[in-house]
């Protein structure tokens, strides 16, 4: 049995099983929107919408747009890969937990949320203080 089948009998979503199916790993999809939202968070494109964006185009993006996502996912993402760390370190990953994969991929992919995390933290902090309304005088 493949994965998307296994994905399937477990009841996961349809187009998880979809992307399984066609060889896309769905944390690879949340890693490449990840990037994508730190790209809003430094980038001019994060501030005025870009002239391919259909009826918005010129118009300023909304502060909470870009705030909410990135702050959301730095509160979670950090926290979940250090505490995924810190099971490792402590020793509480086994190769009964582990689905056969060796513990250097655990590793990899906590190192990875911690990572992200951090960055979209410090990201949003900056285009938080980037966007701040300036009081009228």
């Amino acid at each position: 049995m493949n994965l998307a089948d296994e994905f399937a009998k477990n009841g996961a979503p349809q187009f998880l099983v979809w992307l399984e199916k066609h060889g896309i790993d769905f944390t690879a999809v949340g890693m490449i929107l990840g990037i994508t939202l730190l790209g809003a968070l430094t980038r001019p494109w994060g501030q005025v919408f870009p002239r391919w964006v259909p009826c918005l185009r010129g118009r300023r993006v909304p502060r909470w747009l870009p705030l909410s996502p990135g702050w959301a996912a730095a509160l979670t993402l950090g926290p979940y890969g250090a505490i995924g760390m810190a099971t490792i370190v402590t020793g509480g990953l086994s190769s009964v937990n582990t689905a056969g994969m060796s513990p250097v991929v655990f590793v990899i992919g906590f190192l990875d949320f911690i990572s992200i995390g951090l960055s979209l933290g410090v990201c949003s902090v900056s285009y938080q203080r980037r966007t701040k309304p300036v009081p009228a005088c």
